[in-house]
């Protein structure tokens, strides 16, 4: 279920694991990708998860309603998790504090 999903997000953001995840998307179809979580956003009409992509190198956010499946990775990225968030966050020009 949806919920489940979301905790499984919170729980890679919070402990700064990989995610297996694939995702359809509307222009591009079905992908596999492999991400770096750093952040969910709650929007009225919907969740994103923010994340660095694997497979496009670079910062990508994606719909939880459209994830076919996801899967937590034993692979941590916490050494460089912080410096991530902070460029993401300067990219995205957001001003707000982060508390993980």
């Amino acid at each position: 279920t949806g919920l489940c999903v979301q905790a499984l997000l919170r729980q890679a953001v919070r402990d700064s694991c990989k995610l297996h995840l694939t995702y359809l998307s509307p222009e591009r179809g079905e992908s596999r990708r492999t991400l770096r979580p750093l952040a969910l956003i709650y929007h009225i009409e919907c969740t994103m998860l923010a994340a660095w992509c694997e497979l496009r190198g670079g910062f990508r956010h994606f719909r939880t309603d459209r994830m076919l499946a996801a899967e937590l990775l034993e692979d941590s990225f916490a050494p460089e998790a912080g410096a991530l968030r902070k460029l993401w966050m300067e990219q995205e020009s957001w001003d707000f504090a982060f508390a993980p």
